[in-house]
């Protein structure tokens, strides 16, 4: 921190492609001037080394929000690719020498668990991509029932893939405002 010269010195470079506000506490507070990790602020008052800063970023642009997310989550989701081939063995050998054998049985769910389950659904609860409601899935003939569960045991105990058409998801991000169902606006 150089109080002489008005500038801070940040342990990371500061985002500058998007409108942006400073907090320093419960307190807004004015950067003039940004290079890399240093920024040059109207007043150090009340800011002393070890402090902690905080740029609240807004991004309005869908595909500025897509990177961000990316940005956010790829190192996690990528955490394990670079672990190298020598590594990965010798994590296997160590957990195959090491770490106790355990035989895990997945018995067939019954239709009445099955049942059971599906009457705790809530009755408003969107359809899937699959397009099953609950009522779908209550009133379904029970031939068609235990196809279905067959069909989801096969897939937890072998080598069946899931049918294309089960294996979408999709998220929607939901506004949690009062009236979101309204129009957009």
């Amino acid at each position: 921190m150089d109080y002489q010269g008005l500038q801070i010195h940040l342990d990371k470079p500061v985002q500058t492609n998007f409108d942006h506000v400073w907090y320093h506490g419960q307190h807004a507070f004015a950067i003039t001037a940004v290079s890399g990790d240093v920024c040059t602020v109207l007043s150090t008052e009340n800011i002393a080394p070890g402090d902690e800063l905080v740029q609240r970023v807004f991004l309005t642009d869908t595909n500025d929000i897509l990177q961000a997310f990316s940005e956010h989550w790829k190192p996690r989701w990528s955490n394990l690719a670079s672990i190298s081939e020598g590594d990965w063995h010798r994590i296997m050998q160590f957990v195959q020498h090491y770490m106790p054998s355990h035989a895990f049985t997945c018995e067939p769910l019954q239709i009445t668990t099955w049942q059971q389950v599906v009457k705790k659904f809530k009755q408003k609860a969107a359809r899937g991509p699959d397009g099953f409601s609950k009522d779908d899935l209550k009133n379904m003939p029970e031939s068609h029932t235990s196809s279905l569960l067959a069909l989801l045991h096969s897939i937890e105990t072998t080598d069946t893939p899931w049918p294309q058409q089960l294996a979408f998801g999709t998220v929607i991000g939901l506004s949690k405002v009062e009236n979101a169902r309204g129009e957009p606006i």
